[in-house]
């Protein structure tokens, strides 16, 4: 990439941070790893250094140092321990680029930063192992340069859909994007961790919308808890989203005339999508019964 020559990946043996050394060394950049632990067999030695970025040592400082390119992907509690003195580190010119999936904390820490750095703050979302290609990306742009605009260009190149949002913006989207929606498929995963929940006899009877959540939940639980627990641990809106579904699952009992008033606002905030996410349900719903017992 002209722009950005080299690249360093703090956290680069995770899924996030392999998605992003993969998408820079396909463009030609010279892709550094950092990560705790031992060097893995497929990394030449030249290119792994095994740090604790939370507490960076003079090899670490000194490729922070010689890197075009920052990428931070590592847990939202690491991220801002590491954040001032990786950006203290950085050269001048040099874009920086974290991947969170909560903006309001690493932002703030950003913008305090009086570095001559660009910066940029994505949240890739889907599931790693998906890639870019027809998928969003939400970013969230605090110093734009040379070196920002060309990471953005690959990430559009790769198929990736750019949504450009403020930090605010976010993770108010985020609240219910992914905090609700995490919440309520692990609570009701919780169910079947009662001794008398069978899958075999349950696959049986199952109607689509419990597939569907199995289906999901399956999804989640295959993925490393740590994003998940930081995204309902660190929004800033997370406890309030949670509290909102708890009292919604109570009011489900009142009365059946606002049960219906309940399905006439859904019906309505629906409307402008309805058609398209009514085909998608029909769609996955007939792939799930294609082969009775299994969830696709």
């Amino acid at each position: 990439m002209t722009h950005i020559e080299s690249a360093l990946i703090l956290g680069g043996l995770g899924q996030v941070g392999g998605l992003m050394a993969d998408c820079l060394a396909g463009a030609g950049v010279e892709v550094t790893y950092a990560d705790l632990g031992n060097r893995p067999n497929w990394l030449p030695s030249p290119r792994y250094l095994s740090a604790d970025v939370t507490a960076p040592d003079t090899p670490l400082l000194e490729r922070i140092a010689a890197a075009a390119c920052v990428v931070v992907c590592l847990p939202e509690e690491a991220a801002l321990a590491a954040a001032p003195r990786v950006l203290e580190a950085m050269p001048d010119g040099a874009v920086w680029i974290d991947t969170l999936s909560v903006k309001t904390g690493i932002c703030r820490i950003l913008c305090d930063c009086r570095r001559n750095v660009e910066m940029l703050s994505i949240n890739p979302m889907f599931a790693p192992a998906l890639g870019w290609r027809g998928h969003p990306v939400a970013v969230v742009e605090l110093a734009s340069g040379v070196r920002s605009a060309a990471f953005l260009e690959l990430l559009r190149a790769q198929g990736a859909t750019v949504e450009m949002l403020t930090a605010d913006a976010h993770d108010a989207l985020t609240a219910t994007i992914q905090v609700a929606t995490h919440a309520v498929i692990l609570a009701f995963g919780t169910l079947l961790l009662d001794d008398d929940y069978s899958m075999e006899k349950r696959m049986a009877l199952a109607t689509p919308p419990h597939r569907l959540l199995l289906a999901l939940l399956s999804r989640i639980v295959s993925s490393n808890p740590e994003i998940y627990w930081d995204i309902q641990r660190h929004h800033p809106k997370g406890d309030a989203v949670r509290r909102k579904l708890a009292h919604t699952l109570r009011s489900l009992d009142e009365s059946p005339a606002q049960f219906e008033r309940l399905f006439e606002q859904l019906r309505a905030r629906l409307s402008p999508s309805h058609d398209f996410l009514k085909s998608l349900g029909d769609r996955i719903v007939n792939e799930a019964y294609q082969t009775p017992g299994t969830i696709k």
